[in-house]
């Protein structure tokens, strides 16, 4: 199976100038896996990129008796083809071939959102972390059901499963703010017992990714709102730059021997980039106007979507007007059916 036309149709997200996502699924190597474990157990992990530490996730979790989160020792043996404990392995032959031993998703997503993650509260920032969650979750349960019915796979279908270590990081290489999401699908795997499990699902190119987005602006539009519909819910695209000790407010008379370029890590990135954005007249009130701009404009779409009252639209539409956000009609009449168009 190469697509995944045969899914349910999900929302269409929002349409955007700037929407960026991943466009292929890449094949992963056995030779590969040192590069993995530097990538994602690395220090750089997890302060330059603000990382969050892997979970394990799909149908054959359950089954391997694994922790939520990811460590070490079991993704090197996930993904070598041995048991979680490692005690039973593959052939040495199988291990000379070099053969692909995961499938790999990068998902970056609208730069709108890694910008209102990295400028929010802790709160906001918790909520869009959620979102982007959740969303990888319905996508590979979508995948998940996809693969259980392959028919041009040589396993039985007894042998088949999932299993997919998912991780998330807040920041690009440069430290300017990019949730990013890379999530690893074991091609096969050993159970507890040293049965072989396999997953035989070929994605089209781009697939993993437009379910995400789909479910990720869903969940959005739920929770937080409706980000970039409006000028007033919009970021600029050059509120960040490579950030510095500077933007700490560091003084630019320095003591002799002290570092002035060091890179910034954890809570520094955060601060570094709120000083950014505050400095080119993005301070807290205007972020929070965004996100309040959002959420009353996600209020107004779901009402008409539920075709609710006109007089909860109306109150609806004049406090998002209060907050200068920008609608394309008048607001509704109370001998009107449904609210304002967008």
């Amino acid at each position: 199976m190469n697509s995944i036309s045969a899914l349910p149709p999900l929302a269409e997200p929002p349409s955007e100038k700037g929407l960026v996502t991943a466009s292929d699924i890449k094949p992963v190597r056995l030779s590969e896996l040192p590069a993995l474990l530097d990538e994602f157990f690395g220090l750089a992990y997890r302060e330059n990129r603000l990382g969050i530490g892997g979970t394990w996730d799909g149908s054959g979790f359950a089954a391997m008796g694994l922790n939520p989160s990811v460590d070490r020792e079991t993704f090197v043996n996930v993904f070598s083809f041995r048991s979680p404990a490692g005690d039973h392995g593959p052939s040495r032959q199988w291990r000379e071939e070099d053969p692909i031993i995961a499938h790999r998703i990068t998902y970056s997503g609208n730069p709108l959102v890694s910008k209102l993650w990295g400028l929010g509260n802790p709160e906001q920032r918790k909520a869009l972390v959620e979102a982007r969650t959740n969303a990888t979750t319905q996508a590979m349960k979508l995948l998940r059901l996809v693969s259980a019915f392959e028919s041009e796979s040589n396993f039985p279908i007894l042998g088949r499963g999932c299993l997919h270590a998912n991780f998330l990081s807040g920041a690009a290489l440069d430290q300017k703010p990019r949730l990013e999401t890379n999530i690893l699908i074991a091609n096969q795997y050993r159970l507890p017992s040293g049965s072989e499990v396999h997953f035989p699902l070929n994605l089209s190119p781009g697939a993993a990714s437009e379910l995400i987005n789909r479910w990720e602006w869903r969940r959005l539009s739920d929770s937080l709102g409706t980000f970039g519909l409006t000028e007033r819910t919009q970021v600029p695209d050059n509120l960040f730059t490579t950030p510095t000790l500077k933007d700490l407010g560091a003084s630019k008379t320095t003591l002799p021997g002290s570092v002035t370029d060091r890179r910034l890590a954890g809570a520094e990135l955060f601060k570094a980039w709120h000083n950014q954005a505050a400095d080119r007249g993005f301070g807290p009130e205007k972020v929070q106007s965004i996100f309040t701009a959002g959420k009353l404009l996600g209020a107004i779409i779901r009402w008409e979507r539920n075709n609710l009252s006109p007089d909860g639209v109306q109150a609806a539409y004049h406090a998002v007007a209060r907050t200068g956000s920008r609608i394309s009609s008048a607001p509704p009449e109370r001998s009107r059916s449904h609210g304002p168009s967008l």
